[in-house]
């Protein structure tokens, strides 16, 4: 006889990492954490081995210009998510996720919902907990007390259909930015973020960790700093914003170039 086991799913280190001191020695559990970087880069054909390809190789080139290697080397095997494709069709088993306002656990919603069509989710929404006043409402930014207090609901079938198609749509289309507005998720110019980075830099020299911090904060759970380290470097290497110094991305003083 199978024993059954439980699955969590959750975004991101910070997320995993709570979720494990949460859950403690408990019998028969998993943590699987996703680490591909939903909300940006191309999706098309996300899951075959020719999308898996070509985003892998976009996300390298992003990782590698901004001199992360190491994150690169962090989220490469899960590229296409293929944590969701090896052995997750027992049915003795129960699927919980975890989700809050952040775009990336939205997405991963949505692709758990296509990739685990048959199978009854669990769903932990931490934005119907008990959070303190200043805890942003996404899975990494809760303590181990805050999940204890989030009530698992069960999804239903009509609406995991349709966060399913939400996802198959989105791998159907060129778009290479996604954001959460809190209903849907909405799909944006990969430039999208340039127009905030450029009015932030405008009265420079800034660091550029304070302006990539100044920007997260504008757009909570929306975007990452290594997509807003992309955007900076592409922008240097088209000339429109240059630097007094050099050193790893955040190290570096920005402002607008003269001649940008």
């Amino acid at each position: 006889m199978t024993r059954e086991s439980t699955i969590h799913f959750v975004f991101g280190g910070a997320a995993a990492g709570t979720l494990v001191h949460f859950l403690g020695d408990e019998n028969n559990v998993e943590v699987t954490e996703v680490r591909d970087p939903l909300a940006f880069g191309p999706l098309y054909d996300y899951g075959t081995s020719e999308g898996n390809a070509i985003r892998g190789k976009w996300l390298q080139t992003v990782y590698y210009l901004i001199g992360d290697a190491e994150g690169w080397q962090w989220i490469s095997d899960d590229v296409g998510l293929p944590s969701l494709s090896v052995d997750r069709d027992k049915s003795d088993n129960n699927y919980i996720v975890w989700i809050g306002q952040s775009v990336d656990e939205q997405l991963m919603l949505r692709a758990i919902c296509a990739l685990l069509p048959e199978q009854q989710l669990l769903i932990a929404d931490v934005t119907k907990g008990k959070l303190g006043d200043m805890t942003v409402p996404t899975v990494g930014a809760c303590s181990p007390e805050e999940l204890a207090t989030v009530k698992l609901e069960p999804l239903d079938a009509l609406e995991h259909r349709a966060l399913a198609e939400e996802w198959n749509k989105l791998t159907e289309t060129s778009s290479m930015v996604r954001l959460w507005d809190g209903d849907e998720i909405q799909t944006v110019d990969e430039e999208f973020f340039d127009h905030s980075l450029l009015a932030t830099i405008k009265t420079g020299p800034h660091n550029a960790a304070k302006v990539i911090g100044q920007i997260l904060g504008q757009y909570t759970g929306q975007v990452s700093d290594t997509f807003l380290s992309y955007r900076i470097s592409v922008l240097m290497q088209q000339g429109v914003v240059c630097s007094n110094n050099t050193g790893s991305i955040f190290k570096l003083n920005l402002s607008l170039s003269t001649n940008g």
